[in-house]
C-alpha cells in the first residue's frame, strides 16, 4: 500500500495571552475598574472572588472568559458594549 504524503506544517496561531493585542483587553478591563473608583480589592469583593484573582486577571496570568468580562463589567456600573468600544480603542493603541 503507497504512504500518503507527510502533512505540511501548520502555521501556529499565537494564543492570545501572547498576542500584542490582549495588552489592550487587560488596559480596558483595567480602566473599567479605575473609572468606576474601584480597587482590585473592592472589585474582588463585588465578583466575590479574590483580589488576587483580580490582579492576576489585569497582569494577564488569568484569563477571562465572556461571562466573566460581563460580571467584571456589571460589578464597576458599566457594559459590555462600553468595554467593547473601550477594548477597540486600548488595542487600536497597542498596534499604533
Amino acid at each position: 500500500m503507497p504512504r500518503l504524503p507527510p502533512k505540511p506544517a501548520r502555521r501556529r496561531v499565537p494564543k492570545s495571552p501572547t498576542r500584542p493585542e490582549y495588552e489592550g483587553v487587560r488596559a480596558a478591563l483595567v480602566a473599567l475598574r479605575v473609572e468606576a473608583g474601584l480597587t482590585q480589592v473592592e472589585l474582588a469583593e463585588r465578583l466575590k472572588r479574590s483580589q488576587g484573582h483580580v490582579s492576576e486577571v489585569e497582569r494577564g496570568i488569568k484569563r477571562v472568559d465572556p461571562l466573566q468580562v460581563w460580571d467584571w463589567c456589571h460589578a464597576c456600573g458599566s457594559d459590555l458594549e462600553a468595554w467593547g468600544r473601550l477594548t477597540e480603542a486600548c488595542i487600536r493603541a497597542t498596534r499604533e
